[in-house]
C-alpha cells in the first residue's frame, strides 16, 4: 500500500468477524454460483483454486474481489476506468441479488483502487450508480474504505471491490 490515512503509519488493518458462524439458526453457504456457474475463472496466473466468492452467514453477505470481468464469458473486455466500475458495480449487484438482497442493503465496501487519481472519478461514477439503481444510498451510503495497493492480481484490473450487506427478512 503507497499510502494510508496517517502517513506514519506501517499498515492499515480491516477486521470482520460474526460472533459464531456455528449457531443453530445462522448456516453458512458459499457462493461460486452466480459467477462460477457462467464460467467465471477459478484461477488467475497460475494459481488454480476452487474458492468462494461470496459467503453467507446468517443475515450476512460477504463479497470477496468483485472485478469487471463479464459475468457470462469470464472474460475481461476493457481497459476503460469508467467502464471497468460500471462493470464491478453490476457484479456486485447481480451478486447481491442471487443471494436474496439488493444493492440497498450495501453495509460496507472495501475498494481496492491502484490508482489513487481514479478516486474521485470512481466516486462520481459510483454515486451515479446508486442514484439509478439503490437511491437511498446517495443519502445513507455504506462504510467505505479505499485503498490504494501497488497493483491487483491481474495487471489489467483497474479496481476490485469487497462488499458486506445483509439479507433483509431472514
Amino acid at each position: 500500500v503507497p499510502s494510508l490515512a496517517n502517513p506514519r503509519s506501517l499498515g492499515q488493518v480491516d477486521i470482520t468477524g460474526v460472533i459464531s458462524r456455528h449457531r443453530p439458526d445462522w448456516t453458512v453457504k458459499k457462493y461460486p454460483l452466480y459467477l462460477a456457474k457462467r464460467g467465471f475463472p477459478r484461477h488467475i496466473g497460475d494459481i488454480r483454486k476452487y474458492y468462494s466468492n461470496t459467503v453467507v452467514v446468517g443475515n450476512l453477505i460477504f463479497f470477496s474481489g468483485q472485478c469487471p470481468f463479464d459475468p457470462i464469458t469470464g472474460g475481461f473486455e476493457t481497459d476503460d476506468f469508467e467502464e471497468q466500475v460500471t462493470i464491478t458495480l453490476g457484479n456486485l449487484r447481480a451478486g447481491l441479488e442471487e443471494t436474496g438482497s439488493s444493492l440497498g442493503n450495501l453495509v460496507k465496501t472495501h475498494i481496492l483502487l491502484p490508482n489513487p487519481e481514479h478516486c474521485s472519478r470512481m466516486r462520481k461514477i459510483e454515486l451515479e450508480y446508486y442514484q439509478k439503481y439503490a437511491p437511498q444510498l446517495v443519502d445513507e451510503p455504506p462504510a467505505t474504505t479505499v485503498t490504494h495497493p501497488l497493483k491487483l492480481a491481474a495487471p489489467r484490473l483497474l479496481i476490485e471491490i469487497d462488499a458486506i450487506s445483509f439479507i433483509p427478512d431472514l
